[in-house]
């Protein structure tokens, strides 16, 4: 009888660990997420902040290492609404109902406890699979060619919420998607780049008229930057790189074939 008193608290124990790690993120939302009220050029501005966490805290080491990817998972999937948030004028106020809003949000609870989980189990390999080719693919619909100015010239951006993803990706990879953005950003802002100057990929698009319709034209030139990106060897370098960093606690594995 005792035996079996025994192993059913091992078992109790077990599973509580489990539940801990992937729940405990949730308590810490008010910490690292924060929404923003400033004026801009006598203009209201709301906008969405992921703040660093003390180097004690258990969460440092994940957060401040990849900000733009909880920044991409929280514009992304976070589906706040900013008009009911406006009506909101009394600061503190405003971050609990933005905080409150994301823990009831269960996908994007979901995401950051899997994410949380893995951190903190780095040992568990039960990932989900990603071909290098498929990382690739997400990774180059951040190059946005978006519009064509007044002199000819392409217009390109790398932003969270104006990608390609949701015009062309049906099956979404939140995590895939996040890290991709996560790599870019992070690459865009250290010394000595990987990717270089962008400029220079646009560069190659004037070697070619892709048509005299302004719409056409940009169509087809973000057509040939996602092929001149998925040829890139510097992205491709660039995303093994920062997936050697972190793939003990990444959501998923990158299988690359030799």
């Amino acid at each position: 009888m005792k035996r079996k008193i025994f192993i059913f608290v091992i078992i109790l124990l077990c599973f509580g660990s489990f539940t801990y790690a992937g729940d405990q993120i949730v308590s810490e939302f008010g910490n690292i997420f924060q929404i923003v009220r400033e004026k801009f050029n006598n203009r209201e501005v709301m906008f969405f902040k992921v703040n660093k966490l003390p180097l004690k805290d258990l969460y440092s080491g994940l957060v401040n290492d990849n900000t733009s990817y909880l920044d991409y998972l929280l514009v992304n999937y976070g589906n706040i609404d900013f008009e009911e948030f406006s009506k909101i004028d009394d600061p503190q106020k405003l971050q609990e109902k933005f905080i409150e809003e994301l823990k009831n949000n269960k996908k994007f609870t979901g995401l950051l406890k899997d994410l949380s989980h893995f951190y903190l189990n780095k040992n568990d390999k039960k990932r989900q699979v990603v071909s290098l080719d498929r990382l690739l693919e997400i990774a180059v619909k951040f190059f946005a060619v978006t519009n064509i100015n007044k002199d000819g010239k392409y217009i390109m951006h790398i932003c969270v919420g104006m990608n390609l993803i949701k015009e062309t990706e049906e099956k979404r990879l939140p995590h895939v998607e996040a890290f991709s953005f996560n790599s870019i950003m992070a690459d865009m802002h250290r010394k000595g780049s990987i990717l270089g100057n962008l400029s220079d990929i646009l560069e190659k698009l004037y070697k070619i008229k892709f048509g005299i319709d302004k719409d056409k034209r940009l169509l087809r030139a973000q057509g040939a930057i996602l092929m001149l990106m998925r040829e890139n060897p510097k992205l491709k370098r660039l995303l093994l790189k920062e997936y050697k960093k972190r793939k003990d606690y990444l959501p998923f594995v990158v299988k690359i074939n030799n």
